[in-house]
């Protein structure tokens, strides 16, 4: 089946192989993920990073309003109540870059319900932007706000995010 789309999210849960063309170039070819790891949005889009993430249902809670789901590394994410993924299932989810807060030393009084303890991986600059990887996850920074907070490989960081900007992407 060969599937054309502009959206990675699309991609990541129809695909298991990708072709990426760039005004009319082949750029990039391989298997989905790597080809596709922090891309979301248009796919020649360099400037759009989201995060698609395999995770597994861990629980409901209807009183709280969300669905716990668990990360590879155990740490776990709260997304909106979405009782029709069975627990235990492996679902994508998506969070996009943009939506993503980082700090240096843990937060307090957050009304987010997502709090992922990582370590600076990598710091990518696109532009007048940078891209800091802690573990699975992007988050788009400014050069200002990277420079401030001291990035760099290796520094322990909390990424923050609202349980609504988690959405399911595949399951």
């Amino acid at each position: 089946l060969l599937v054309v789309t502009h959206r990675a999210e699309e991609a990541l849960a129809l695909a298991d192989e990708v072709l990426v063309i760039e005004r009319g170039e082949v750029r990039r070819r391989g298997p989905v993920r790597p080809v596709l790891a922090g891309r979301a949005g248009g796919l020649g889009d360099a400037e759009a990073f989201a995060n698609v993430i395999a995770v597994r249902v861990s629980a409901h809670h209807p009183e709280r309003g969300i669905t716990r789901v668990t990360l590879a590394d155990g740490q776990t994410l709260a997304i909106p109540l979405a009782t029709e993924l069975a627990v235990a299932a492996e679902v994508l989810v998506g969070l996009d870059a943009d939506d993503l807060l980082l700090a240096t030393e843990p937060p307090v009084g957050l009304s987010a319900r997502n709090l992922i303890a990582g370590s600076v991986a990598e710091l990518r600059e696109e532009g007048a932007s940078v891209y800091v990887r802690a573990g699975e996850l992007w988050a788009h920074l400014t050069h200002g706000a990277v420079a401030e907070l001291g990035l760099v490989a290796g520094r322990p960081v909390w990424l923050v995010a609202k349980s609504h900007s988690v959405r399911v992407v595949a399951g």
